[in-house]
């Protein structure tokens, strides 16, 4: 029986996949019943992409083959989150019934809604993410950025070069960190870790 697994954050990213061992390839698909949101809150201190189950949302995403191996490394890879086999039928298109189909769903004390300066949204992890996007077209990017809910978060700069794509990630997505949402830097973080 073939495993496939959903990407629905970093692991769009062919390169992201692919400096895990994962298949480059992978199979656009639209995950019915859940919703994608910035609710992870992980031990490194950083906030990530997790999912939701909902009745009325869906959320685009990409589907790729793993075997046993890289299955037992990506359940440890995603410590923050619980592998949970979804049914053939929330894929938009039909599928073979006797695919395994996995997505990763935060476990829930790793999980808060509300924004948080101690576990600032990385940009370099933004970049990944929006990257691997766009690497499957713009339609595809538009529509991750506007499913993806709870935008407004404390943003921390990490990038150590700047380069034509952050620009264009920039106008993408900069409409969502207003004034409000402080970009830290890391004397933000040093003055807060001391205090």
């Amino acid at each position: 029986m073939k495993n496939l697994v959903i990407g629905y954050g970093s692991l769009i990213n062919p390169h992201k996949r692919e400096k895990l061992g994962l298949e480059r390839h992978g199979e656009v698909v639209r995950v019915q019943h859940y919703s994608r949101r910035w609710n992870v809150k992980a031990s490194n201190k950083k906030t990530y992409l997790g999912t939701v189950p909902s009745s009325s949302n869906s959320l685009n995403a990409v589907l790729f083959p793993v075997n046993e191996k890289q299955l037992s490394m990506l359940d440890e890879h995603e410590g923050a989150y619980d592998r949970l086999r979804i049914s053939a039928n929330d894929l938009e298109r039909e599928r073979d019934p006797r695919e395994k189909i996995w997505i990763y769903v935060p476990k829930p004390e790793w999980t808060s809604d509300t924004p948080s300066p101690d576990f600032a949204l990385k940009r370099r992890y933004v970049d990944t993410v929006i990257e691997g996007c766009l690497f499957y077209g713009d339609a595809f990017c538009a529509e991750f950025i506007a499913s993806t809910e709870q935008w407004e978060q404390f943003w921390y700069d990490n990038r150590k070069t700047r380069e034509a794509l952050h620009e264009k990630i920039d106008v993408l997505t900069g409409h969502y960190y207003p004034e409000s949402m402080q970009i830290l830097t890391p004397l933000h973080l040093r003055t807060r870790t001391s205090t």
